[in-house]
């Protein structure tokens, strides 16, 4: 919700599922919630069957979750937060590629918005443990943060990092996230 520019990624793929699960970036992780978001489609087909959907969990409609959920929308409403992903969002990927596009080991750099993967040009074999070498890198040498990926090539070798700043970072911010990426991988990787 968010992280590609939009409120959700498919507005930008030109489809509209029948349904979507949503859960941490409607609260944005403040509090536990999650949603099930039903295509008008689906709710015609209902009504015209049994008329119901009957669906109930224990925390269903839980006050606190939905209060901050709703002040959590309306905060990136009102402060452009989506705007400001797809400002910056080009730029995070441009100077990813600038910092780390011709490095020996980086096989591809791509994402949309706040969301970029960085990925292994060669599959390293799973026990190297390269993802995890990076992010453990990155949050004890140099205070940063990665989403580690592993498995990609084949389901079992190949890395990935994932960046996703948060929706309000600056310019500055997205500097010094290119820059210290750049240190980790390097670091990592030589």
């Amino acid at each position: 919700m968010g992280r590609c520019g939009t409120l959700h990624a498919w507005e930008q793929e030109g489809v509209v599922p029948d349904l979507q699960t949503v859960a941490k970036g409607l609260g944005g992780g403040y509090a536990p919630i999650g949603a099930l978001l039903v295509n008008k489609r689906v709710v015609q087909a209902l009504d015209k069957g049994t008329g119901a959907f009957v669906h109930s969990q224990t925390y269903q409609g839980h006050p606190v979750a939905c209060a901050a959920a709703y002040e959590v929308q309306k905060i990136i409403k009102e402060e452009n937060l989506l705007q400001n992903v797809r400002s910056l969002g080009e730029y995070l990927g441009n100077r990813l590629k600038e910092q780390l596009g011709d490095h020996k080991h980086v096989g591809d750099i791509r994402g949309r918005g706040f969301f970029w993967g960085v990925k292994t040009k060669e599959p390293f074999l799973a026990e190297q443990k390269i993802a995890p070498v990076i992010h453990k890198t990155g949050l004890s040498e140099y205070s940063i943060s990665f989403i580690p990926g592993t498995g990609v090539a084949d389901g079992k070798n190949g890395d990935i990092i994932q960046i996703a700043p948060p929706y309000n970072a600056t310019k500055a911010d997205i500097d010094l996230i290119v820059e210290r990426t750049a240190l980790v991988v390097k670091r990592v990787l030589g």
